[in-house]
């Protein structure tokens, strides 16, 4: 138990910095989640308000035991037994992103109302454009960067490459079989492993595991399963 709690804080760790120091553009975000809080709070007077904002050091705490316990069923599992699906991932990720949100605003608000007023007149002009510039100078060191690993980029290379086309065909086949009436048990050619973003959550041989099963409840048959391509072809195929 302990050793799994110690990978988890690890992990929260070390699963935030990568995150930051990967994706660009989680830095346009962050400005821009500043600036808005600096219009929310830089002149709130809420005292309501301030009360909720006191403990910074706390919200910090909650919000570091948060990233880290998303990876509690991992480490204490030693891998991640999700067959071919990026859902754990994207959950790390995207938890990620919230609480690094909350974090910003609840900070954001924190110095504004405990700390700003010590400070004396700030020149929000300055602050406008160093928020502006920063920005720019995102986007023109890491813009091509982004771009590039941008899920619509790799949508449209996917498209203009011609992959998409098989992809197609190899959907059309196995719909063909799903929706055809007159079978019961279902068994269909695996896909290949070039699907780039449209990757299907993959059938297997197994008739018994969830895919096979949702789908056989989909399609109402009696089973589903998939088998490798060249075995396909040698008893059912052309």
């Amino acid at each position: 138990m302990f050793v799994t709690l110690g990978k988890c804080f690890k992990m929260g760790i070390t699963g935030s910095v990568n995150y930051l120091i990967d994706t660009p553009l989680l830095w346009i975000l962050t400005i821009l989640v500043l600036a808005v809080s600096w219009r929310m709070f830089s002149n709130n007077t809420d005292q309501q308000v301030k009360v909720i904002l006191k403990h910074p050091a706390l919200f910090l705490i909650v919000s570091y035991l948060l990233v880290s316990a998303v990876y509690a069923p991992q480490m204490y599992a030693g891998d991640v037994q999700s067959g071919y699906s990026g859902g754990v991932f994207d959950s790390y990720y995207f938890t990620f992103i919230v609480v690094w949100i909350l974090e910003l605003v609840y900070l954001s608000g924190w110095f504004w109302l405990y700390v700003a007023p010590d400070l004396g007149h700030i020149d929000k002009a300055s602050i406008k454009l160093v928020l502006s510039a920063a920005i720019l100078l995102i986007m023109v060191v890491a813009g091509k960067n982004m771009v590039k690993t941008s899920i619509d980029y790799t949508c449209y290379s996917f498209w203009a490459s011609g992959q998409l086309a098989d992809f197609e065909e190899q959907m059309q086949e196995r719909l063909a079989i799903l929706q055809d009436d007159t079978i019961t048990d279902a068994v269909v050619p695996e896909m290949n492993s070039e699907q780039g973003p449209f990757m299907h959550f993959a059938l297997m041989r197994d008739p018994a595991v969830y895919t096979n099963s949702v789908t056989k409840r989909f399609y109402g048959k009696h089973s589903v399963i998939a088998i490798p391509r060249d075995e396909y072809n040698e008893h059912l195929g052309k």
